[in-house]
């Protein structure tokens, strides 16, 4: 038989309060991480399905020059192990969207117009910039909870749009951004659909040195 002296009960009830008061918290911490959507001060990320969980430290760092009339080409595609850290804050018009399956992946701003070319004529003299347009440019773009796998099977598809002239928005989110399109403050302005990124880097791995 146990015999529980007061001070020992006074002891127990101390235990049970300080674990409900460690274990409440951690539960409604874990539901908000466990939510479908990560949310970052710019853009937003899809979390991978249970399926997918394979790769979710895993992303795909992809070269690709995008051109004013065209689509665009991929220059090189590395897989990359570690968490990826989205972008902190919009600094641009262009906005890139990247769908796996069709359904919206992640969306962020790319950090400058792309195809902005800035110079100075006069080194001596720095607020001499000039100021040039160009017909392509060349980003680098990061692709999360993705592996080569996944692009090769042309699951990964690319969209790049353009706010219209006047539009300012300090958050992104797929929500938001089907929401743009449907109302037309953005235009679509380059795509790279599954099948050809697909194509794509199967050539360039394929031009590789072995």
């Amino acid at each position: 038989m146990l015999c529980f002296t007061p001070t020992t009960v006074s002891q127990l009830i101390s235990i049970v309060l300080v674990a409900i008061a460690i274990c409440v918290p951690n539960r409604a911490y874990g539901s908000a991480c466990g939510a479908n959507l990560y949310q970052d001060p710019v853009g937003t990320e899809q979390r991978p399905p249970d399926h997918d969980r394979a790769f979710a430290e895993t992303y795909l760092n992809l070269i690709i020059t995008l051109h004013e009339n065209g689509i665009p080409t991929l220059l090189k595609a590395t897989q990359v192990s570690g968490k990826l850290i989205m972008r902190q804050g919009p600094s641009s018009s262009y906005i890139y969207e990247i769908t796996r399956d069709g359904d919206t992946l992640a969306v962020g701003f790319l950090p400058e117009d792309p195809f902005l070319v800035r110079g100075f004529t006069k080194p001596d003299r720095p607020e001499t910039e000039n100021v040039g347009h160009s017909e392509s440019a060349t980003i680098i773009l990061n692709v999360p909870h993705t592996d080569m796998e996944a692009a090769t099977k042309g699951r990964i598809g690319l969209r790049f749009y353009k706010l219209r002239h006047g539009s300012q928005f300090q958050r992104i989110d797929p929500a938001t951004l089907k929401r743009l399109v449907a109302e037309g403050t953005v235009a679509l302005e380059a795509e790279l659909p599954g099948g050809i990124l697909s194509s794509d880097i199967k050539k360039r791995s394929a031009d590789e040195p072995r």
